[in-house]
């Protein structure tokens, strides 16, 4: 009879300590950041209407660069891409680009 009440107790602490509790935290870390998704460039440099840049901190640990464009979509620029970095750095030469910490 002590049995059944040992597995129990034993099933109730195994069902306590859920391994996705520790996914989920792990991914809900950088639910601040603004992408989910980066192209490595845009078709034409002439669509782009602004940019910005958003560098590491208030809880997304990733750089992100993001860029309108004339047709109103929005996308996500790869930070690590040679087209990305080439123009960024274009644009501090011109002193173009607007440069943001952290989150809206």
């Amino acid at each position: 009879m002590r049995f059944i009440p040992g597995c129990l107790l034993l099933l109730l602490l195994v069902s306590s300590l859920s391994p996705a509790h520790g996914v989920l935290e792990t991914l809900n870390t950088s639910s601040k950041c603004r992408c989910m998704k980066s192209v490595s460039f845009v078709k034409r440099r002439s669509m782009i209407t602004q940019i910005a840049a958003y560098m590491p901190g208030d809880g997304c640990p990733h750089m992100e660069v993001i860029v309108w464009l004339k047709n109103r979509s929005i996308l996500c620029l790869n930070p690590k891409s040679k087209w990305t970095q080439n123009l960024l750095v274009d644009l501090q030469r011109s002193h173009i680009l607007t440069r943001e910490r952290g989150s809206a």
